[in-house]
């Protein structure tokens, strides 16, 4: 009789056991539903464009990186330290004059695009 209901308790185990995995899988959909959902509500807010005026937004932001004059030594900050074979070694660069960039991308899609004023 106690093999029987070791028997038993353990079909009880292993079914609640898938039950569980079950309701993990569930949970787990859910929240991918959740987050597309999300996303949706965070697109409904966003101006659309078509693929075609994307794609001349993004080469004009390249266009105008590329043509951004990176060489100028004070428009940088350089950290320096010597590593463990007594070198000195570059260990950080950034842009300062982040401005500079910012307005000649702007300047470029100012002159790509007809800008209109939106109408109230």
């Amino acid at each position: 009789m106690e093999d029987n209901s070791k028997e038993v308790m353990e079909l009880k185990l292993l079914a609640l056991e898938n039950e569980v995995k079950y309701q993990k899988e569930m949970i787990l959909q859910k929240e991918v539903e959740v987050r597309l959902a999300k996303a949706e509500i965070t697109n409904l807010d966003k101006p659309k464009i078509t693929s075609e005026v994307f794609n001349a937004i993004t080469y004009t932001i390249e266009r105008a990186i590329m043509d951004y004059d990176f060489y100028g030594v004070d428009d940088f900050d350089y950290d320096f330290e010597i590593d463990h074979d007594n070198r000195l070694t570059l260990s950080n660069i950034a842009l300062n004059d982040t401005d500079k960039l910012e307005q000649q991308i702007e300047m470029y899609i100012e002159q790509a695009f007809n800008i209109v004023q939106k109408e109230q």
